[in-house]
């Protein structure tokens, strides 16, 4: 584990919290959201996970199956208990959502990875709406995946072909789904420019690598309201963050923060359960007849976030780590250790797992 990693995932999730949160202040007040910077959270995401997943598949050589079930187990269990959940109430008692609509088609595209537009909003969301970036996560499994049956030394450049042909051939409208051919695809091309300088052991100072990170911080958010391609305002600057947090020496033996830990550990809950929570606390909020934007709305926006870290960590400690401890169990059972195979514990640090 790469403890400055870790602490980018509870970052990153919680900047999406937050402008969530500031969204619902928006929508309750009328005001502009002040924070739209924290829904580039998502592609620190990316990059983290194109970082991690190329590394871990480095160091344990897992076969293309392997990999595949290994990474379904780690995302699915999760994803699709809350989906369920989500359907569920939104079957028995719609009254309680105010965006999602009981759809069986679309409910079935949710849990199997499709893009497909929300029934109610139009947007290519699933059913859990944060699971659109899942989406892409899915996807860059298949062609790891696949780049897996190549020599060692190809793969790398196997999949950031096939990245770039993706976006390049959708771009000119060419016999790619719109949804594919997205630059911030290339996201996970970053992360994995990132491992490959990882593995090669190439290393900067401590001190160097913390400027890097806040460098790509401060030109997040100065590039964010600049009308540019969200690869080269917010992939570039995240590639920086994450770049600057993996390269960058560390002493050895020195504690990490427990709490940042923690929601590093919880990134994946905290990232899901946050669609859930948010909405339900706003209306018990408007339920107390406290204005939202009172004091500027920062305690609306504080107690928000905090509840849903929170509930977070919750479901991740009773939910999230039981069902992760059970699906190692169980493919360990079912997959007997093999050279090459992945053996042992499960790599933690996946963008959104």
């Amino acid at each position: 584990m790469i403890i400055q990693i870790q602490y980018l995932r509870g970052i990153a999730a919680l900047m999406v919290v937050l402008f969530h949160a500031f969204d619902l202040l928006g929508r309750e007040t009328g005001m502009d959201n002040p924070f739209r910077v924290g829904a580039l959270g998502v592609d620190i995401f990316f990059v983290i996970s194109g970082f991690i997943i190329f590394v871990a598949a480095e160091k344990s050589e897992p076969r293309p199956a392997e990999f595949m079930i290994r990474r379904i187990l780690r995302i699915v269990p999760l994803y699709w208990a809350l989906t369920l959940l989500i359907a569920g109430v939104s079957l028995l008692r719609p009254d309680l959502l105010s965006s999602t609509v009981f759809d069986p088609k679309h409910l079935l595209a949710s849990l199997f990875f499709v893009p497909m537009a929300h029934p109610k909003l139009g947007e290519l969301f699933p059913v859990l709406i944060p699971g659109w970036t899942l989406n892409y996560e899915m996807a860059f499994y298949l062609v790891m995946a696949a780049a897996l049956f190549a020599p060692r030394g190809a793969r790398a450049w196997i999949i950031l072909a096939v990245l770039l042909l993706l976006v390049g051939l959708g771009q000119a409208g060419i016999a790619i789904p719109a949804f594919y051919a997205q630059p911030i695809l290339l996201e996970f091309g970053l992360g994995l420019l990132i491992g490959m300088a990882y593995r090669r052991n190439l290393r900067i100072d401590a001190g160097a690598g913390m400027i890097v990170t806040l460098v790509g911080f401060v030109a997040l958010v100065w590039l964010e309201p600049v009308e540019l391609s969200r690869f080269l305002k917010a992939g570039l600057p995240a590639a920086l963050i994450v770049g600057g947090a993996a390269l960058g020496r560390r002493a050895p033996g020195r504690a990490g923060h427990p709490l940042m830990l923690l929601l590093g550990d919880a990134s994946y809950s905290l990232y899901l359960t946050q669609a859930i929570v948010l909405p339900a606390m706003a209306k018990v909020w408007s339920s107390t007849g406290l204005l939202p934007g009172l004091a500027g709305g920062l305690p609306f926006v504080a107690v928000l976030t905090a509840v849903a870290a929170l509930a977070g960590i919750v479901c991740y400690r009773l939910l999230e780590k039981p069902l992760l401890g059970f699906t190692t169990r169980l493919s360990a059972r079912s997959s007997p250790a093999a050279p090459g195979g992945f053996q042992g514990k499960q790599p933690k640090g996946a963008s959104l797992s």
